[in-house]
């Protein structure tokens, strides 16, 4: 039991309580859908090997992620310098549209 609990509002958020490095509190989440699987903390690969102990990931690999469910995730930086990551549904919206069009 890596000791996150599903979220009331979605059954596929896994919630935890955690702290920084640096003092600060903040809730990690993992995001479920069918066989895809994001961590969202402050060492996310930590996440990710609790769950290899207990799940055979796909091809075995975890990495930073490039989509999610159908958008693209990318690292920014906001004005003030800090990390953040994006997610975009433009390429998403792109497909659906081509195959709409066909």
């Amino acid at each position: 039991d890596l000791g996150y609990r599903s979220s009331l509002s979605d059954p596929d958020v896994w919630l935890k309580a955690a702290t920084k490095a640096n003092g600060f509190k903040y809730y990690e989440m993992v995001l479920t859908y069918v066989d895809d699987v994001i961590s969202i903390s402050e060492v996310p690969m930590r996440v990710i090997d609790g769950i290899r102990q207990t799940f055979k990931l796909k091809g075995d690999k975890a990495e930073e992620p490039e989509m999610y469910l159908g958008g693209s995730i990318s690292k920014a930086i906001t004005d003030q310098g800090i990390e953040c990551w994006t997610l975009s549904s433009e390429k998403y919206v792109k497909t659906a549209v081509a195959n709409v069009k066909e």
